[in-house]
């Protein structure tokens, strides 16, 4: 993020010695403007809630096709 501006961020929930809620949590402290979409085979009320509420445009269940990517792609 500090090398590129990019339109908008696809982000996981689990990455390798990451959370993604924590990341998705510090990236709209530093870069509120870029929007981000969380993926994720963990889509409970709670957790898709939880990412919506830190600031994330989107929420994407896995698993999905293309034509699902894309549709939330240009939903947000």
């Amino acid at each position: 993020l500090l090398k590129e501006n990019p339109n908008i961020l696809l982000l996981d929930i689990n990455m390798p010695g990451y959370s993604g809620i924590e990341v998705l949590e510090q990236m709209k402290k530093d870069y509120p403007s870029i929007p981000v979409l969380m993926l994720s085979a963990i889509a409970d009320t709670k957790t898709v809630q939880e990412t919506l509420r830190l600031g994330a445009k989107g929420f994407l269940a896995k698993p999905f096709g293309p034509e699902d990517l894309l549709e939330h792609l240009n939903s947000i």
